[in-house]
């Protein structure tokens, strides 16, 4: 679920109201984790693939796609889990997110680049534990999450301080 935005500029001039937009997106994804005590734990998310669709928007509303982007997520967690509830356990944590832009495809702009980037997250979400090795979990994730861009339209150079900010939610 994006929260997106960016700041575009074009020749180096601040385009006044443009943006881009992002469709939410669903992906498969898998978690590893391990407690190194009773009450800390850390884990790595990563999830298949994603294609994003980046759209005009703002000022730009209707100028169509700007380009797409195939980008893998991947999360380095630590968790707090709070016991006495038997065999649910509440947790907090936070940590870093990282997004790899695996490709770019041209559309609106042409030589389309989006950087790889280091972001953080918090996260709230509870296991049930089935046994003393397994559990199931809900988890929630916020991601604060901005990367550069650029490309070029016609031959004027446009660049982009982009905002994602995903929120995850995983079971």
């Amino acid at each position: 679920i994006f929260d997106e935005g960016a700041k575009l500029y074009a020749g180096g001039q601040l385009i006044p109201g443009a943006t881009i937009s992002l469709k939410d997106r669903f992906t498969v994804a898998a978690e590893l984790g391990y407690f190194i005590t009773p009450n800390i734990a850390v884990s790595f998310t990563g999830g298949y693939p994603l294609t994003s669709r980046v759209q005009a928007a703002g000022t730009l509303q209707g100028d169509g796609e700007v380009g797409k982007a195939v980008y893998g997520p991947t999360a380095l967690t630590v968790h707090y889990h709070y016991n006495g509830f038997g065999r649910f356990r509440p947790y907090i944590g936070g940590g870093v997110v990282y997004m790899i832009v695996l490709s770019t495809k041209d559309a609106l702009l042409t030589d389309l680049k989006v950087n790889n980037h280091f972001g953080y997250l918090g996260q709230v979400g509870a296991d049930y534990l089935i046994n003393d090795k397994w559990g199931a979990f809900v988890d929630f994730k916020k991601s604060h999450l901005y990367t550069h861009s650029s490309g070029n339209l016609g031959a004027v150079p446009v660049t982009g301080d982009v905002k994602m900010n995903p929120s995850v939610i995983m079971a």
